[in-house]
């Protein structure tokens, strides 16, 4: 995850092309209510995460997304990388914050319907591609 939320700082071009992902960070603002109900409201794919003693939800990049709410609370919104290999060059860097997760079969298709993706996608896409996939991989994963 970059270190620094969207309203602070972006990754260098290079990295920001490989963050298929955003990670909204938990608040007990209204605003971060209103995302969280937002992404109910459409039944967004998310997946939960408690990184460095905080929780956030990790969802794919999606252009509806980011119109809707990325640009209202860009201070609760991170970029994300997620590899299954280790990046040891942004270990170094400092700019980012790192873990090892196990994913589920859910965690898992939102890997993939990122890699499988573009940024600019439509909430409606995402959300095919992430049931297309989900079940070839729901049985595999537990």
């Amino acid at each position: 995850m970059f270190k620094y939320n969207i309203l602070e700082a972006r990754p260098t071009e290079k990295w920001l092309r490989r963050c298929r992902w955003y990670a909204i960070k938990e608040e007990k603002s209204e605003r971060f209510k209103a995302f969280l109900s937002y992404l109910e409201s459409v039944f967004y794919p998310r997946i939960d995460l408690t990184f460095k003693g905080e929780r956030y939800f990790v969802i794919v990049k999606a252009g509806g997304i980011r119109e809707h709410y990325v640009l209202i609370c860009p201070d609760i919104v991170y970029d994300v990388i997620i590899s299954p290999e280790r990046i040891e060059s942004l270990e170094q860097g400092g700019n980012w914050r790192y873990d090892k997760f196990k994913f589920s079969a859910v965690g898992y298709t939102i890997f993939l319907v990122g890699l499988n993706t573009k940024a600019s996608s439509k909430i409606s896409e995402v959300k095919e591609k992430f049931n297309q996939i989900y079940e070839r991989v729901k049985n595999e994963i537990k």
